[in-house]
């Protein structure tokens, strides 16, 4: 009790009147600089990188800024210097080489160069402004839902689901959400704030349908927690779909499977294990060998960032001599030795320009073995590993292949090509391409992630129409 008066007595005692408030208030700030501002720039593995910079502008004072890099898991980190002077603005880490000098063009555009130690480029950064989600459910969405958790004994796992439902008397179809790979929620929650699962169930549950959407079972592990592999995460949904059978309105004879990217083929598989399921849709699921999805992508990639088709087949070929490296050693510390070997030749021969190339850069630190274990190996044996024709082949369920025609991370030329021969030996697969829209099936222009992300719709109403035609027809009694 004496503790609670002596707190209370220093509440009162340093808690202004009104006048001191209105006395002491906060310094102006500019509100054109001052915001969140984000670009996406060419990572060293040749994907993008999405960097968002947090800018404080006074009015009468100086700048403050901060960074952060989700990809590399840097958030919220302050630039060791800071300046602005009418338009100009520039901000540096000394301790990590970034730097960024550029000039406000409008109130919404801050161009310029982004140096990544010795990695320079012109970039355009956005300001982000708050969107309103249209198509998310508000508060009172007209439907039941009950969250639940999932036990997998055999799987050593425990994860969290909700389940939606009309709310009226019946039973309905099942549509089950199964997430790309990589640590989700049961919402497939994006930095952006898109939650695109969220978004479908709430579509689909308003048209007649049971859905259930759960976290990934690492979600809330530690960063060294081992990935699950696509057989771990189509135990997942079996237990999923166990678990339903305790609730009566939800149909289990009649379930529809939705997976997005890598989760279709965890998807396939249940569908192999589970011969009863109505269907499957394959959303933006890779169907060709993972090495020419991956020399693909930096294809696309390149193309969307105009560069030269020169250095598109340089970095191919340095990607390309990695993956055949770790085909043919299982051993990690053996695969750094020879990847070091291979980009010491590389360098040797390379000319100034091809010096600068993103997939050298880190090679040309003293940290790079750390690099190549930590980094660069885990990336290049997930792709080695993708085959999924043979598993898309022999799973007999019929299957939606639904596919983004902006896709630069499963990039639709080869993904349609490899489908379209997949079902040519399957009479049940469908494939559909829906124009305008990004990996997620988000409408699209650039389709730069500072593009998608302010966009006020998480997924392309064409997409949503498309898919619903096709669940009812494989779910009609």
């Amino acid at each position: 009790m004496k503790k609670l008066l002596v707190v209370l007595t220093l509440v009162l005692t340093l808690t202004p009147s009104r006048a001191q408030v209105q006395t002491f208030s906060a310094p102006g700030v500019d509100t054109v600089l001052t915001g969140q501002w984000t670009a996406t720039v060419m990572g060293s593995l040749g994907q993008f990188i999405r960097v968002v910079l947090d800018v404080t502008r006074y009015t009468d004072g100086p700048c403050d800024a901060y960074f952060s890099i989700p990809l590399r898991g840097r958030i919220q980190n302050r630039f060791s210097s800071v300046s602005c002077d009418g338009a100009t603005f520039m901000a540096a880490s000394d301790t990590l080489g970034f730097r960024f000098e550029g000039t406000i063009r409008d109130e919404s555009v801050l161009e310029g160069t982004w140096t990544d130690n010795r990695t320079s480029a012109w970039v355009q950064f956005r300001k982000l402004r708050p969107v309103q989600r249209t198509q998310e459910p508000g508060p009172n969405p007209g439907y039941a839902i009950h969250h639940f958790d999932v036990v997998n004994r055999d799987g050593g796992a425990r994860f969290g689901a909700t389940l939606t439902a009309p709310d009226t008397t019946g039973r309905w179809p099942l549509i089950v959400f199964i997430s790309d790979r990589g640590r989700h929620d049961r919402n497939a929650s994006e930095e952006s704030g898109h939650k695109p699962f969220l978004v479908l169930a709430h579509m689909v549950t308003t048209q007649g349908f049971a859905t259930v959407r759960f976290d990934d079972r690492h979600l809330n592990l530690t960063d060294d927690a081992q990935e699950p592999t696509t057989t771990d995460v189509a135990d997942d949904v079996l237990h999923v779909i166990k678990r339903l059978t305790r609730f009566p309105w939800v149909d289990t004879s009649n379930i529809i499977l939705i997976g997005h990217g890598e989760g279709g083929i965890a998807a396939s598989l249940v569908g192999t294990l589970r011969p009863d399921v109505r269907g499957i849709v394959c959303a933006a699921t890779p169907a060709a060998d993972g090495e020419d999805v991956l020399l693909s992508q930096i294809r696309a990639f390149d193309k969307l960032m105009r560069i030269h088709d020169s250095t598109t087949t340089f970095t191919q070929s340095i990607v390309r001599a990695w993956l055949d490296i770790i085909e043919s050693d299982p051993d990690d510390a053996g695969v750094t030795i020879r990847i070091g070997a291979y980009m010491d030749s590389v360098m040797q021969k390379a000319s100034p320009a091809e010096l600068n190339n993103p997939v050298i850069t880190p090679f040309r630190r003293t940290s790079w073995p750390t690099y190549v274990r930590s980094v660069l190996i885990p990336w290049l044996r997930s792709y080695d590993n993708l085959e999924p024709e043979d598993l898309l082949k022999i799973c007999r369920i019929p299957t939606l292949a639904l596919l983004a025609a902006q896709d630069r991370f499963v990039p639709c030329e080869i993904n349609e090509t490899a489908w379209k021969t997949i079902a040519e030996s399957r009479s049940n697969v469908t494939v559909i391409t829906i124009p305008n829209v990004d990996h997620r099936f988000r409408p699209c222009t650039t389709c730069l992630p500072e593009e998608t992300e302010m966009a006020a719709e998480t997924v392309a109403p064409t997409a949503i129409d498309s898919l619903l035609l096709w669940i009812r027809q494989r779910t009609a009694n």
